[in-house]
C-alpha cells in the first residue's frame, strides 16, 4: 500500500487551508504582497454564492441587457424550483428539528449532551471536568489546558547539568519556555539565532504538565490501548513510538501534544475557540506528504474518537492489516484517521486546522525573530492558524475575485496569527553555527 490514504481523500474543509494554498506561493516570491500595507496579502479567488454554509455551485450569469441575473437557460425555472423546494422541504424540516430540541432539551439524549462513545463504538464517554481551568470569561475549553511532551529521557525534571549534550540542554530549555509561557502569559524569548534568552525552570500555574518517558508511555498504553503494548516495545524507530505514545497520552487526558522542538510565540489556549476538540497543522506545500497533519502540535479533547481511529490504525499498520510501507508514519496516519472519523456536514467532531508555511522576509516582515537559523529548509517555516481575536491579529490575507474587486462576504480580509516556529534553533536538524553538539563544534 502506498503511503497516501486509501479510497478517495476527503477535501479539507479549512479555510485557512484554501488561503494559504496560494499564500504558500505568495510568500515564495513576495509578488502578490499588497503595496499599501506590508503585511497583507492579496489573493485572487472564484466568485462563490454562499448561503448559510452552502456553496451554490451552478453558473450565474449576468444579462447586461437586461439587468438581471439568470442561471444559464433555465434560470427561472431553477429559481422557482429552489422556491418550492424551500418552502415544501427546508422549512419543514426546520420545524421538526426545533420540535426535537424542545422534546429532548436537558435530556441525556439531547444532541448537545452526546458523548464520544455516541460517535465511535470503541470511545469511552467524554465527560467535561467542571474543575478544568477557564478562560477570561469563565468558559471551559473542550481541550484541557494540560501540555504533553515526550522524550526517551525526562527532560522536564532532570538538571541542566546532568544533561548527556548540547542539544538535550537546548531541548529541555525550550519545554522550559514553553511551560513557562502558559503559565504566566511570558512573552517569546527567542533571540535572533533561534536560540532562548535565560529560561526560568518550569514554574507552576494554571497549566497541567505530562512529561512521558517510555515507561509512561507504556503506562498510559495499558490504560487506553493494550493491544499496542507489543509493538511499541518491539519498534526500533523513536519518532515512530513517540507518535504512539502522544496518542495515548491525548486519548487519555486530552490537552494539547507539543515536539520538543516546536517554538511557542503565545499561550496555545489564548485564541482557540473553546468549541475546538480536535486541531492541528497542515504540513508544507513543498513535502513529499502535502494534505497530510504536521503532528508536532495536535490538541485532542478527551477520549477523541479522531485519537483512538488514529491509534486503530497503528495497529493495523503492525498486523498488516493497512499497512504503511514508508513515510511518517503518524503524519500519514493522522490525516487517514481524521477523514475516516471527521463528519463534514455535520462539522464534527469540531475542527481547526492551521497551516505551516515557508517563511520568506517579504511576506511575514514584522516576525521577530525570523526564523533564518540552521541551513536545513525544514528549519524555516513557522505554523499560521486563523486569529478569532483582534489583538492576536499578525497579518491579514485579501482575497480578491477574478474581475479584481472584492465585494462578496466569503472575499473579506482573513486576520491570522504565528503561534508558532516549526523548529527552534540548536538540534540536529537545525545546528546553530559554533554550538556543540555531542562534543562536536559546528
Amino acid at each position: 500500500m502506498s503511503s497516501p490514504p486509501q479510497g478517495r481523500r476527503r477535501r479539507v474543509n479549512s479555510e485557512v487551508h484554501r488561503d494559504l494554498q496560494d499564500f504558500n506561493h505568495a510568500s515564495l516570491d513576495g509578488t502578490t504582497l499588497s503595496a499599501n500595507r506590508p503585511n497583507t496579502v492579496r489573493l485572487r479567488s472564484k466568485k462563490r454564492h454562499v448561503y448559510h454554509g452552502l456553496e451554490l455551485c451552478w453558473p450565474i450569469h449576468h444579462d447586461r441587457k437586461n439587468h438581471h441575473r439568470h442561471d444559464g437557460k433555465n434560470g427561472p425555472k431553477l429559481n422557482l424550483l429552489l422556491l418550492v423546494m424551500c418552502c415544501f422541504v427546508i422549512v419543514p424540516l426546520c420545524y421538526v428539528k426545533v420540535a426535537y430540541y424542545v422534546a429532548f432539551a436537558g435530556s441525556d439524549r439531547s444532541p448537545d449532551n452526546r458523548s464520544s462513545a455516541d460517535v465511535h463504538p470503541n470511545v469511552r464517554g467524554s465527560p467535561r471536568s467542571p474543575s478544568l481551568p477557564q478562560d477570561e470569561n469563565g468558559k471551559t475549553h473542550q481541550v484541557p489546558r494540560i501540555l504533553i511532551f515526550t522524550h526517551y529521557r525526562d527532560l522536564l525534571n532532570t538538571p541542566l547539568e546532568d544533561l548527556a549534550d548540547e542539544e538535550e540542554k537546548m531541548l529541555a530549555t525550550n519545554i522550559h519556555h514553553s511551560i513557562n509561557i502558559h503559565q504566566s502569559s511570558s512573552t517569546n524569548g527567542f533571540q535572533d539565532d533561534g536560540r532562548l534568552n535565560d529560561v526560568k525552570p518550569p514554574q507552576v500555574g494554571p497549566t497541567q504538565v505530562r512529561f512521558l518517558t517510555d515507561e509512561d508511555c507504556l503506562q498510559s498504553l495499558q490504560k487506553v490501548f493494550p493491544a499496542l503494548i507489543p509493538y511499541f516495545l518491539n519498534e526500533t524507530q523513536g519518532m515512530f513510538k513517540a507518535d504512539i505514545c502522544r496518542g495515548s497520552a491525548l486519548f487519555e487526558t486530552g490537552g494539547i501534544y507539543l515536539d520538543v522542538d516546536v517554538g511557542v510565540r503565545a499561550d496555545l489556549w489564548y485564541d482557540l475557540l473553546q468549541t475546538t476538540e480536535f486541531f492541528t497543522s497542515l504540513v508544507h506545500r513543498q513535502s513529499k506528504y502535502p494534505g497530510h497533519f504536521f503532528q508536532a502540535i495536535l490538541g485532542a479533547a478527551p477520549k477523541s474518537p479522531i485519537i483512538y481511529r488514529y491509534l486503530e490504525l497503528f495497529l493495523d499498520h503492525y498486523t498488516h492489516k493497512e499497512y504503511v510501507d514508508s513515510g511518517p508514519l503518524g503524519v500519514i496516519l493522522l490525516r487517514r484517521a481524521w477523514d475516516a472519523v471527521y463528519d463534514e456536514k455535520l462539522e464534527s467532531p469540531p475542527t481547526e486546522l492551521y497551516q505551516e508555511v515557508l517563511y520568506h522576509p517579504k511576506a511575514f516582515p514584522n516576525l521577530h525573530p525570523a526564523p533564518t537559523w540552521g541551513v536545513r529548509r525544514a528549519c524555516h517555516f513557522v505554523v499560521v492558524a486563523r486569529a478569532h481575536k483582534e489583538n492576536t491579529v499578525e497579518f491579514t490575507i485579501q482575497p480578491r475575485s477574478t474581475n479584481g474587486t472584492a465585494t462578496d462576504h466569503d472575499l473579506k480580509a482573513r486576520k491570522y496569527r504565528i503561534p508558532l516556529y516549526s523548529r527552534v534553533g540548536g538540534s540536529r536538524m537545525c545546528p546553530i553555527k559554533g554550538a556543540a553538539i555531542n562534543g562536536t563544534s559546528l
